[in-house]
């Protein structure tokens, strides 16, 4: 919600159709849970239950 409140405005301001920036949010927010924080935060919470990281149980 943050992040398309803020980023999307921005966005439209700078030219790109309504639809054409929140699916850029979107697409940005998916790829985020792959990234250093979140990917961290599963890694070693797989680690904590003794499980491979890549595996769902």
């Amino acid at each position: 919600m943050i992040c398309v409140s803020v980023e999307g405005p921005a966005l439209i301001g700078l030219g790109l159709p309504p639809l054409s920036a929140h699916l850029f949010v979107f697409w940005f927010t998916l790829l985020s849970t792959i990234t250093l924080p979140v990917c961290g935060a599963v890694f070693i919470g797989a680690g904590m239950v003794q499980l491979p990281w890549g595996e769902s149980p």
